[in-house]
Order: structure tokens, then sequence, then C-alpha cells
């Protein structure tokens, strides 16, 4: 997760000439963040499985990429960066999104109990 969050910080650094301090979530939050993964601000895998990952833009501009997995998480940072964080972007709520991973199977039983 930490690769994830330099190569956020680097992406930030490049396309607004800033940059972003990499803290633990039990530094008291002040001012905007981006958060990675379940952290003590919530849970940021609620409803996503293994491979799904979510970037939530809040309403003050607080962005969260949680996923399925750590995996995912790190699948999901990338892809932020890649949709967003190429040149200036001023976020809003309406850049969040879902990533839904296409899985061959929605579920697998055994002697009819679901695994």
């Amino acid at each position: 997760m930490y690769e994830a969050a330099k190569s956020v910080q680097t992406a930030i650094r490049e396309a607004y000439g800033a940059t972003a301090l990499l803290r633990p979530d039990s530094v008291a939050k002040s001012g905007k963040e981006i958060v990675l993964g379940n952290t003590s601000r919530g849970d940021l895998s609620e409803g996503l499985r293994l491979r799904d990952f979510e970037v939530r833009v809040s309403q003050n501009g607080d962005i969260s990429i949680g996923g399925g997995e750590e995996s995912a998480v790190v699948a999901g940072a990338a892809d932020f960066i890649g949709k967003y964080l190429g040149e200036k972007h001023a976020f809003t709520a309406e850049d969040s999104y879902i990533y839904r991973y296409d899985y061959e199977y929605d579920s697998v039983t055994v002697n009819g109990s679901d695994l």
C-alpha cells in the first residue's frame, strides 16, 4: 500500500507542483486528504468484491480509494492516477466511480454450501 501512496504522491507533485504528505491515519485530519484502503476514517471496502475498487470524492474534496482487497486498492490508485493526475483537475463528487471486475463465476458451492 505504501508504494501506491508514493505513486499518488509523485503524480500529485508532477501535476500540481505540490508535495502531498504521507501520514498514517493515526494522525488527525488537517485539510484535504487522499485516503487509501481501510483506515480509521472508515471502511472503504464495504460492498466491494475482491477485485473491485471505488474512488470516492466527497463534497469537500477529500478522496478515498478502497477495494475488496489490498491489490484492488493498489489497482484503484493506479487507475485514479491515470484518469485524473496527468494534469491539473478540480475534483468534485461527480468524479467518484466504482470499478466492478468481470468475475467468471458469481458464486461457488460445494455440497450445497457457499464458499
